[in-house]
């Protein structure tokens, strides 16, 4: 299988899950890799977060007992970092708190209005 056969949801599914049934350490050693790519393509600033994010996820599946198990464990970690206290949700509301503040620290301006009159009418 090559990079382009993963465009087609149908055979990337296929070919993983064939593979985890057929061979788990070449299931991994292949997951691990394709980690990596993606990593590696990123830019250079942004690849040690993903390092440590790609831990993160490596911890978890690690400590399930099963895969629906991992599979939460990924889930619960995917809400955290929206609605946990320094997800993004969080910080979108302190950021429209504090685009509020700036907003309200310009004074109002009193413009006149024009109307026109349309001659098509």
């Amino acid at each position: 299988m090559n990079d382009d056969d993963f465009d087609d949801p149908h055979k990337f599914y296929e070919y993983w899950s064939h593979l985890a049934e057929a061979d788990p350490k070449e299931f991994e050693r292949r997951r691990k890799e394709e980690v990596e790519k993606i990593i590696l393509s990123a830019p250079e600033n942004r690849q040690l977060s993903l390092r440590q994010l790609q831990w993160r996820i490596d911890m978890e599946r690690a400590k399930a007992t099963n895969p629906i198990s991992g599979m939460i464990r990924l889930n619960k970690m995917m809400w955290d970092s929206v609605y946990d206290d320094q997800g993004l949700y969080s910080t979108i509301a302190r950021w429209a708190d504090i685009l509020e503040i700036i907003k309200s620290s310009f004074p109002k301006k009193n413009a006149p209005i024009f109307l026109f009159k349309n001659e098509d009418n």
